[in-house]
């Protein structure tokens, strides 16, 4: 079982260790309650299951027959959206890396609706899944973890750039985004990151790797699959190799990094070894970003 006892213990300690640094300007900014003297219209956003069915505008559902919620300026509650890489190649290693980020995904949204701010998670792999699921209160904690246990990885991201662009179809307030991902996309990584950034969403990268990824105990002729399209290759492996994947990896893990940086956004690493507890506490440390 993936979310057992001792895991909501764990969880109840991070929401007291985390709770200092989870508001504030670390996280992103709430409207004053000053603004008005009474609830200013927004905008309207698109009903989404675990939305307030108290802001919905049942009048323009009579002309549009399609649900939508209300958004006032003087909201104070922060926005956290999960995004959750459910392609193939989450699936290695032991555990796998899709365990790992599906406890990370739980935990942050336990920690988001400890303190009253709305919580929702997004799986993809073909696409953006449109069966997310969020809340708002506590107790809504069981209903995404539901939502986490039925997930499973599957197929393989074409675009990042149109997951996000679906993404922001449904989100049109900025909030904060956690990205929890092996990285292994294309370069339309970088677009999809750069229309967060636009939107003026805060975003923190989880980078989900195995130690068999970063350290490979391979040799000897094998013949590699990809775990996404299947492809194969075969190869011999050899010091030499080893030494050209560990360079190519580590220049692609900087690269990510420095983009990130340039970007005003947040990169951690999490190996699968790692206690999702403290990659938990690093996240949410004001010192800034791991490695």
């Amino acid at each position: 079982m993936l979310f057992d006892l001792k895991f909501f213990k764990s969880l109840k300690l991070l929401s007291i260790i985390t709770k200092r640094h989870f508001r504030g300007e670390k996280i992103g900014h709430r409207r004053s309650p000053n603004r008005g003297s009474s609830a200013e219209f927004a905008e309207y956003k698109e009903y989404l299951p675990g939305d307030d069915l108290r802001f919905i505008d049942w009048n323009l559902y009579a002309r549009l027959e399609k649900l939508y919620i209300k958004k006032f300026h003087n909201e104070e509650d922060l926005n956290v959206s999960i995004l959750l890489d459910a392609s193939q190649s989450m699936g290695f290693g032991t555990p796998s890396k899709f365990d790992h980020a599906r406890k990370i995904a739980a935990a942050i949204a336990y920690i988001a609706l400890q303190h009253q701010d709305n919580a929702r998670i997004y799986s993809f792999a073909q696409g953006l899944d449109p069966a997310s699921e969020g809340g708002f209160r506590r107790g809504h904690i069981h209903r995404l973890m539901g939502f986490l246990e039925k997930v499973a990885p599957t197929g393989r991201t074409p675009s990042f750039d149109e997951v996000v662009s679906r993404f922001l179809l449904k989100n049109r307030r900025p909030g904060v985004v956690f990205l929890l991902t092996d990285g292994l996309f294309g370069t339309d990584l970088f677009q999809g990151l750069k229309r967060l950034a636009h939107r003026r969403f805060e975003t923190n990268l989880v980078q989900v790797l195995s130690p068999e990824e970063m350290n490979p105990d391979l040799a000897g002729p094998l013949e590699l699959v990809d775990a996404e399209d299947q492809t194969r290759v075969s190869l011999t492996v050899n010091n030499q190799v080893l030494t050209l994947y560990e360079e190519v990896l580590r220049e692609t893990i900087d690269e990510l990094k420095t983009f990130l940086h340039q970007q005003g956004m947040r990169y951690h690493r999490s190996l699968t070894t790692t206690p999702f507890e403290s990659t938990l506490l690093t996240l949410f440390d004001a010192k800034g970003e791991s490695a």
